[in-house]
């Protein structure tokens, strides 16, 4: 007669659409025995740190490093090539502030085809996409406590609204700036996707390696999430990021 499905927001909707029954049903998450806040109901462990099986830079913070630049390079998929809608996101622990850093780009320069996301000396976070040589590009001013982790997100919908924004894991509330007027579409190409090295800032270097820890890069191919959507991820990655 009904179907809902937890998807991790507080009203759940009946996606089934029947002609019984009408409404919505309000989120309502029993604990099983035996669970408790470091535990879900299978006994695994929710709140393990993660040190280990995320991106951690060997780059002590002097920019470019010869023979020591590393990250991690996803070959190019028809996945990649986002053309309307996109959300992107991760979680970065920087050790130091003094370079501009790639978070994640799949670009050549920061006017070129295609889309990343770094944070520059200026103290801003920038998105940048292109399509046709024609660039959009908004920062928004973060400036991290080192050591910490956090959240970086930005969305793009087709019809030209973009947001950018990150929290602390710390925080309950994002904090972000929007745009409109931007770019309809993203502009393709054949490169990798490239993570915690490449181009930063404006600078022509693709040797520029981020500086800490990165995990959890999430790229959505025509889907610009909501803020419920975000929170949703944010407050699932809380647990394993302290």
């Amino acid at each position: 007669v009904h179907y809902w499905r937890n998807d991790g927001l507080t009203t759940w909707t009946d996606l089934k659409g029947s002609n019984n029954l009408t409404g919505s049903m309000t989120q309502s998450m029993l604990i099983t025995a035996g669970a408790d806040s470091s535990r879900d109901s299978q006994g695994f462990l929710m709140n393990s740190q993660r040190t280990t099986n995320c991106v951690n830079s060997l780059n002590e913070g002097s920019g470019a490093v010869s023979g020591m630049v590393e990250g991690i390079v996803v070959q190019d998929s028809d996945t990649l090539d986002i053309t309307g809608s996109f959300t992107l996101s991760g979680w970065f622990k920087f050790k130091d502030l003094d370079n501009s850093y790639n978070l994640f780009n799949k670009k050549t320069q920061w006017n070129g085809e295609g889309y990343g996301l770094y944070r520059n000396t200026n103290g801003n976070m920038y998105m940048e996409y292109a399509k046709d040589s024609s660039a959009k590009q908004l920062g928004r001013s973060f400036t991290p406590t080192l050591g910490v982790w956090y959240f970086v997100f930005c969305t793009h919908e087709a019809s030209g609204n973009d947001v950018r924004g990150y929290a602390a894991v710390t925080d309950t509330s994002f904090t972000s700036s929007s745009s409109s007027g931007a770019l309809a579409n993203v502009g393709t190409n054949d490169l990798e996707l490239t993570i915690g090295v490449g181009i930063g800032g404006n600078d022509d270097n693709s040797n520029i390696q981020f500086s800490g820890q990165i995990d959890d890069v999430l790229i959505y191919n025509g889907k610009a999430l909501s803020t419920d959507e975000l929170m949703r991820n944010f407050k699932a990655g809380k647990r394993s990021h302290r």
